[in-house]
């Protein structure tokens, strides 16, 4: 059953009237927004999403890779032959962050803390050298880099839910074929 353009208005005024909640598949928007045929999806709500594609793709394929590989080398150049230890830890590392990036509200105030730590840390201990600036810097990057990820799916979906009816009937509930809703809802009172 289709959603109507009156219950959409209504699930948005029961919204923002604190009725009901909405939810979104913030990692089924990830990658929506990186496998997104602009030219079919504008057809289909009469929008382009190329921007927020863009931006998705930059974090996931540019960012994160990025942050992992200078971290990964500032480790080689730091500790020497111990980075032979430590490289596995920091894909561990990512790994796990990565796959907890995607949970829960979406949240980007603690992953920012931490970069300015590392900032912090790398202007602080300057004596250290260039390499223990990126790696302390690197660290909390990879963190970042993935919580942003989802951040942005979050508040780029949420924006295109309270703007676009057509976008917002794509998803709601459960489509057809998905195993998950991508974006549903939830009675609070």
């Amino acid at each position: 059953m289709e959603i109507t353009k009156e219950q959409y208005n209504e699930i948005l005024k029961k919204q923002d009237a604190g009725e009901i909640l909405l939810y979104i598949d913030t990692a089924g928007f990830r990658k929506f927004f990186t496998e997104v045929d602009n030219k079919k999806v504008r057809e289909l709500i009469g929008e382009s999403l190329s921007m927020e594609s863009l931006t998705i793709k930059l974090i996931m394929f540019a960012l994160e890779p990025l942050s992992l590989i200078t971290t990964s080398i500032a480790s080689i150049f730091l500790f020497k032959w111990f980075s032979i230890l430590i490289i596995p830890d920091i894909i561990l590392l990512w790994g796990f962050l990565k796959g907890q990036a995607s949970i829960g509200k979406q949240k980007i105030f603690f992953p920012i803390s931490l970069l300015v730590i590392g900032m912090i840390i790398a202007i602080i201990y300057q004596e250290y050298g260039i390499w223990f600036k990126i790696f302390v810097v690197g660290l909390p990057a990879i963190y970042f880099s993935s919580k942003l990820l989802y951040y942005l799916s979050a508040r780029f979906g949420f924006s295109l839910i309270h703007r676009n009816y057509k976008f917002f009937k794509l998803f709601y509930e459960k489509p057809e074929g998905a195993m998950i809703p991508m974006i549903w809802s939830k009675k609070l009172k």
